[in-house]
Parts: structure tokens; C-alpha cells; sequence
């Protein structure tokens, strides 16, 4: 009797666990299902948003695809749709929006890339309408990793206009030349800007203002036969042949932290016997002009290795500068940073013989590398920041 409950127990037990996998198979059956239901219906939404743009009926065909967008969040081929109506209305900021959702679902999207580019760039464009000139410069920077990333792809007309103007904008006309010349020789589109460039850089050179903020007739921060610091990548100049290592001595830097980009300036002056006097100049903006902030001279000889940007990790920028003195004297290294009102000198290292900027262990303030020598011998030195200055690691 006992071993008949016992058989009976367990093949209820049985049945019980079957019934449950038809349930969990059903429910399994069911949510596929309504997976199926949500890719179609989005499908259907995707093409109908389409049809409708391409028959110029753009505020319906952004209704469609936003629908589809909800249903199928997955799809990069409808967000940069998307962004492509959405530019088509002027609302760049929902265009900028879905064309990065594109480029981050679909890292190498061309068409994504280029519209993320397009839609930074209006974006910048309405920030500098505003007077919003820090905020107007964080998207050209955007605009440029866009579209250069774009072009890598393909030479869209767009993408190259775009990105050239948005060179101009930021004040890297070297950048964009040796882009341009470099990536792209012979493309005429891209032949254009670099003119577009080169005349804006010799405007600039010319003092008549750093870039489009300013206007063409507006005084430049120069003073009269100065030249911007040059060094460390080649670049085309003004003629097709002539050619110079160049890094651009322009920096935009918020150095008082007070949301307003000043703009650093490093340049020589002609000098005598020799010598090529060399200045850093800090201005801020003044309603439509540079004015002079700060200034100090750095060397007599020429300036080495030189950058704006936050170097020790106190999410503050600082003014590093190599200023050359003569090949047995080598350069030292000046390190400069606003406090509070002020902008000071913090430190000076060397002397070096190089110098290189490096996070080494990786806790986010970059250690300085300078190369030392000594009679025909050369050594690193390492100086890593303490809270108030440089040292050298084994101090």
C-alpha cells in the first residue's frame, strides 16, 4: 500500500513539472512573439517614415520614425534617419542626439558620422549667435572628430566643408591643412579649404583677428612683425612647395575657470644678433576685441616643446613652455597657471634637452619627462607632481 502512494506521488509530481514547462514554453511562445510584433511594427513605421520623406513631408516622416525608434532602440539605421529629418527641420539638437545614438550603436556609420558633424556644427553656430563662445567651441571640436572620422570612409563635399570651417573657427589652421592636404591631395572640395585656410591664416598672421568670432576688420591681438611659435609637425605653407615644422602657438583655455575661454598666444618678435625674442601673451574677450591680459617674455633664442592643458590633474590648465637658450645650455621649462585673479610662473625645470608629457602611473596628473645631458650622454628624468610642485620620483 505505502509503495502505491509512493508511485502515485511521484507521477503527480511528474505531471505537475511537465504542466509547468507548457506554461514557461506558452509564456516563452508569447514574448517572442510580441518581439516579432515590435521588430515589424517598427519595420512598418521605418518604411512608412521613408516614403513620407521622401515625398518632402518631413514633421509627418519624423513621427514615423520616431515610432519606430521607441520600438526598436537598436536599429542605427533609423536613428540616423532621424537625425537626417530632424536636420531638415533646424532641430539640430534632436539631430545631434540621434546621429550620436547612430555612430554609438554603429561606431563607423558614414552617413551617421557625417550628420553627427553637420548637426555639431549648426549647434556651434547658434551657440556663438548667443555669445556662448566656450560652449560654441566644445561642439566644433565635436564637429571636427566627426567628420574627420567620417572622411576616412568617404569623401562626402559636406563632411569636408564642415570640418574646414570649423578649423577656421577654432583657429587650427594647420590642423586643417595638413588634414586636408595629407588625406585627401588633388580633391578639389578639399582644395578649397585649404585656400580657405591659409587665407584665413594669413589674415590671422596679419592681425586681423584669431578667428570667424572676430570680424575680418576687427584689430588682431598681435603686435606689429610678430609671428606665432612654431614646432613639431610638418606643414604646408603658403605655397606648394615650401614646407616647415609647425604646431600652432594658439591656445582657447579657460585658465580662471569662469566658463569663458581665454585665448593664449606664443610668438617671437625679430630681434639682433641672433636672437628671436619669445612671448606668451594671455587675452580675454571684451565684448569684440582680444584684450591683453597677461604677458611675459620667455627666451631670447626660440621656443621648444610648448601646450595648454590641465598637466598635474587639478582639473585646472597649465601654460608649459620650453624656452631655448643655446645648444650647450639647452632649454628649461616653464610651467605657469592662473590663481584666482592672477597668472604666475609655478615652476621652472631643466635644464632639458627634450621634454615629453606622459601620465606614467596612471592616477590622472602627467608626470614631466626631460632629457638630461651630460658631456655626450643623455638621460631621462622623471618629476612627478606633489600637490604644490614637480619632483624628481626618487626624492
Amino acid at each position: 500500500m505505502t509503495q502505491k502512494v509512493s508511485w502515485r506521488h511521484k507521477a503527480e509530481h511528474g505531471h505537475k513539472f511537465l504542466k509547468f514547462r507548457y506554461i514557461l514554453l506558452i509564456i516563452a511562445i508569447i514574448i517572442v512573439a510580441l518581439w516579432i510584433k515590435r521588430f515589424t511594427d517598427s519595420s512598418k513605421y521605418f518604411k512608412k517614415g521613408s516614403e513620407l520623406y521622401s515625398q518632402q513631408k518631413i514633421a509627418v516622416a519624423i513621427e514615423n520614425l520616431e515610432k519606430a525608434s521607441h520600438l526598436n532602440p537598436w536599429s542605427a539605421r533609423t536613428f540616423n534617419s532621424l537625425a537626417i529629418a530632424y536636420g531638415r527641420q533646424k532641430l539640430y539638437t534632436k539631430s545631434y542626439a540621434a546621429a550620436k545614438k547612430a555612430t554609438e550603436l554603429k561606431p563607423n556609420y558614414e552617413s551617421a558620422l557625417v550628420i553627427f558633424g553637420e548637426s555639431c556644427f549648426h549647434l556651434a553656430r547658434n551657440e556663438e549667435k548667443r555669445k556662448n563662445y566656450w560652449e560654441a567651441r566644445k561642439f566644433y571640436r565635436e564637429c571636427v572628430l566627426a567628420c574627420k572620422k567620417a572622411l576616412a570612409f568617404t569623401y562626402s563635399p559636406d563632411a569636408i566643408y564642415y570640418l574646414g570651417t570649423a578649423y577656421s573657427s577654432l583657429g587650427g589652421y594647420d590642423e586643417g591643412i595638413i588634414f586636408f592636404t595629407g588625406r585627401m591631395p588633388g580633391n578639389r572640395n578639399a582644395q578649397e579649404q585649404v585656400n580657405l585656410l591659409m587665407e584665413a591664416k594669413r589674415n590671422f598672421l596679419a592681425g586681423t583677428g584669431p578667428n570667424q568670432i572676430v570680424d575680418a576688420d576687427t584689430e588682431g591681438p598681435l603686435p606689429s612683425g610678430a609671428e606665432i611659435a612654431v614646432i613639431g609637425h610638418p606643414i604646408l605653407k603658403f605655397s606648394d612647395t615650401e614646407t616647415k615644422n609647425f604646431q600652432n602657438g594658439v591656445f582657447y583655455s579657460d585658465l580662471d575657470s569662469d566658463k569663458q575661454p581665454e585665448l593664449i598666444l606664443i610668438y617671437k618678435m625679430p630681434g639682433n644678433d641672433n636672437k628671436v625674442p619669445c612671448y606668451v601673451s594671455v587675452f580675454m574677450w571684451n565684448v569684440n576685441k582680444w584684450d591683453l591680459r597677461w604677458h611675459t617674455k620667455i627666451s631670447d633664442y626660440d621656443v621648444g616643446y610648448f601646450t595648454v592643458e590641465d598637466i598635474n590633474g587639478d582639473t585646472k590648465p597649465e601654460i608649459l613652455i620650453e624656452g631655448i637658450y643655446d645648444a650647450k645650455s639647452g632649454a628649461l621649462v616653464n610651467i605657469y597657471a592662473c590663481d584666482g585673479l592672477f597668472i604666475r610662473a609655478i615652476q621652472q625645470l631643466g635644464p632639458t634637452w627634450g621634454t615629453t608629457l606622459y601620465d606614467v602611473d596612471g592616477d590622472g596628473a602627467k608626470e614631466i619627462i626631460i632629457l638630461d645631458r651630460k658631456k655626450d650622454e643623455y638621460n631621462s628624468i622623471i618629476y612627478k607632481w606633489n600637490t604644490t610642485k614637480y619632483v624628481k620620483v626618487d626624492e
